[in-house]
């Protein structure tokens, strides 16, 4: 099976998939549908987490993204029955953060910022990215005589 770019009719055959198996992951309907994983993978990261994408991208995997809200609401209806029932739902709870991870998830957000809540100050305008080996390692020392 050849791995091909999606198109409006394999994101239909995704969701499609989906939609029968609340079970299935992203991976596995790809594959059923031979379209490459990792790019609709980033475009419903991106579309679920707010980032731009464009709005062609956006309607091609907007089936797929409704097809995904459909499996969360159906594991988490089978999660709370099992919950009801004083049954372990901890598989569900897996499913749900690794299908939703926005969603559900375990995410942990750092923000750093420098004083009164503006930007962060740096000493130098030259980057590490910019500097020569022989910059960096007098950088280095510099810093390990400071140090001691």
């Amino acid at each position: 099976m050849s791995v091909r770019p999606i198109t409006a009719e394999k994101a239909a055959e995704i969701a499609a998939s989906m939609r029968d198996d609340a079970k299935l992951t992203l991976l596995g309907a790809c594959l059923r549908a031979g379209v490459s994983y990792e790019p609709v993978k980033r475009a419903l990261s991106r579309l679920s987490s707010g980032h731009e994408i464009s709005e062609e991208l956006a309607e091609l995997v907007a089936p797929i993204a409704l097809a995904r809200e459909e499996q969360c609401a159906r594991l988490l209806s089978e999660a709370e029955t099992l919950a009801e029932a004083g049954k372990n739902t901890g598989l569900y709870t897996w499913w749900l953060e690794k299908k939703h991870p926005v969603e559900y998830g375990r995410v942990q957000k750092t923000e750093i910022t420098g004083a009164n809540g503006g930007p962060v100050e740096t000493n130098s305008t030259t980057t590490v990215r910019q500097m020569s080996d022989d910059e960096l390692l007098a950088r280095h020392l510099e810093l390990q005589k400071g140090s001691e």
